[in-house]
């Protein structure tokens, strides 16, 4: 049996002489908060993708999976098959164990997590990359930085999502595993909570204060009410206090203040701006150091400000320097057991080099630049840096393997293969028409779904759609 679908982002399903399967719980709205921290902390299109586990369950019981079916139990192998097989391959191998899937950019992390979510009941997390550069004086975006943590605190509380997509940048940068473990803010309706305490909390995971909140990681304060626009959120919250119990919590628009209808929260969970945080041990480090590094005004001016619980842009350079114990890369924070499945290898190891050259020109040019006046980079030739920088995608591989984690691949056909990289399976796949509104190119598609059904196969088209 074949199945020939089109891969498309916010899915519709026709499944012909089937019933259409029934909405699952991914299909069904939610609040943009995520209450207990647990495991529902997709970013994908969550109101409008149609359950694919009906389709996803046929092409699991497909003769041609039998040899993947066979090797799922293997710490390492390479699946050669169709690019729009994966999503189903992944789906396979998720019912097995978890996975961490990397793939070469943010855009296929998406696209991939889309799909993945109408198979696999919502068990998939997006993990974003920064998108900034190691020595750059800017800070992610504290949206980033949200999405990141809210997958991390899953992770390491036990409540990890089935699978985590990240794209190579987030898989060769390492991370501070403090910032794993870093308890998220939980504030529910009637629960008893100082406003003062939060404030300060919130101070700690560095919102913003401000005379009116506007964007992510912004919070405002107006007698007993406490406005905050979480990292994570679409919407910014209004937190009202009758003394020290919470009274209410609702959201509300930036636009012009007022409360949204069917606003009201029942609870809510406050993720940090910054992976960096500045505790007492960080600022002592960050006085020591600004100490030791007088002769360079830029790098002594930043651990000043930081010293003084005051962040900066550029900061996270600084990481391995500040927080004590060594740097941790994703696979190595992900549950025991979990399962590294890399789309496109070859594209991901040219990515991770492109990425390790970006960082290296970037740092020649910002010198460059400071001799003519410009801002010096999140440097120095006195204090080593590096423990920040981009890892190389050799390096991640090898870590795996020396932790025993295992290591799939997914390649097209015909991809050739190392020795070394396990035991081969071959998929017989062939990409599946994929027209793009042209008459001529869907009267072809059908002429060819007509030959296949007639044939005796099954065949499902998959298409993005609204409504």
């Amino acid at each position: 049996m074949r199945t020939e679908y089109r891969r498309g982002r916010a899915p519709r399903l026709v499944l012909p002489g089937a019933a259409r399967p029934p909405p699952s719980a991914a299909t069904a709205p939610r609040p943009h908060h995520d209450p207990g921290g647990g495991t529902r902390v997709t970013t994908t299109a969550e109101t409008t993708a149609t359950s694919l586990a009906g389709l996803a369950g046929t092409v699991s019981a497909s003769p041609a999976l039998a040899p993947v079916r066979e090797a799922l139990d293997r710490d390492a192998a390479v699946v050669r098959a169709a690019e729009s097989l994966r999503p189903f391959l992944v789906a396979e191998l998720a019912s097995r164990a978890p996975l961490l899937v990397v793939t070469a950019t943010e855009r296929e992390v998406e696209e991939l997590a889309d799909e993945l979510a109408g198979m696999c009941d919502d068990e998939v997390a997006q993990f974003p990359s920064w998108e900034t550069l190691p020595h750059e004086r800017l800070s992610p975006a504290a949206d980033t930085i949200g999405c990141r943590l809210r997958v991390l605190n899953a992770v390491v509380s036990g409540n990890a999502p089935r699978i985590v997509v990240a794209a190579a940048r987030s898989v060769v940068q390492p991370i501070s595993p403090g910032a794993a473990r870093r308890e998220p803010i939980r504030v529910a309706r009637g629960a008893e909570l100082d406003p003062a305490d939060l404030l300060a909390g919130l101070a700690e995971f560095a919102y913003t204060r401000e005379d009116m909140v506007a964007r992510r990681g912004d919070v405002a304060v107006r007698g007993g009410i406490v406005d905050v626009f979480p990292t994570t959120a679409d919407h910014p919250l209004r937190i009202e206090f009758d003394g020290d119990e919470v009274a209410e919590i609702r959201e509300f628009s930036v636009a012009d203040q007022r409360s949204l209808p069917d606003g009201e929260v029942a609870e809510t969970t406050l993720y940090p701006c910054r992976e960096l945080l500045l505790d007492d041990d960080v600022r002592a480090r960050a006085r020591e150091l600004a100490a030791e590094h007088r002769a360079n005004p830029t790098l002594a001016e930043l651990l000043d400000s930081l010293a003084e619980g005051v962040p900066r842009d550029g900061m996270e350079a600084l990481t391995s320097v500040l927080v004590p114990g060594e740097m941790a890369l994703l696979p190595a924070l992900m549950p025991e057991g979990t399962r590294v499945v890399v789309c496109d290898p070859d594209k991901v190891r040219r990515r991770a080099a492109d990425l390790a050259q970006a960082g290296r020109e970037f740092l020649e040019a910002s010198w460059t630049a400071a001799t003519m006046g410009g801002d010096a980079p999140v440097d120095s030739e006195t204090l080593d840096l590096s423990g920040s920088g981009y890892r190389t995608f050799s390096a991640v591989r090898q870590e795996c393997a020396e932790s025993g984690t295992p290591w799939w691949q997914l390649v097209p056909p015909g991809f050739l293969v190392d020795d070394e990289d396990g035991l081969v399976v071959d998929v017989p796949s062939a990409e599946p028409p994929a027209p793009r509104g042209k008459d001529a190119e869907m009267a072809a598609m059908f002429t060819r779904l007509r030959a296949l059904v007639n044939a005796g196969g099954r065949a499902a088209i998959v298409v993005p759609g609204h409504g």
